[in-house]
């Protein structure tokens, strides 16, 4: 959901591609299908810096969640 809203900039949520890019990552990693497909519909549309910006926030936030389990 969290993709779609970056994507998108529904309601109070600005429009952010590179965090739209982070989170369908994060739904991607845990196997959902549809997400990996935004995911690279969406890095297509990034620079290079912000495509390594949004990977360096994609690992980041990864060994968030595994220090919390």
């Amino acid at each position: 959901q969290l993709g779609f809203l970056y994507a998108t900039g529904r309601g109070e949520i600005v429009q952010n591609a590179v965090l739209a890019w982070v989170w369908f990552a994060r739904a991607a990693a845990k196997g959902v299908k549809q997400a990996a497909q935004h995911r690279d519909r969406i890095g297509r549309l990034l620079t290079a810096p912000e495509l390594a910006d949004a990977q360096r926030r994609a690992d980041l936030l990864s060994i968030e969640y595994r220090q919390q389990k």
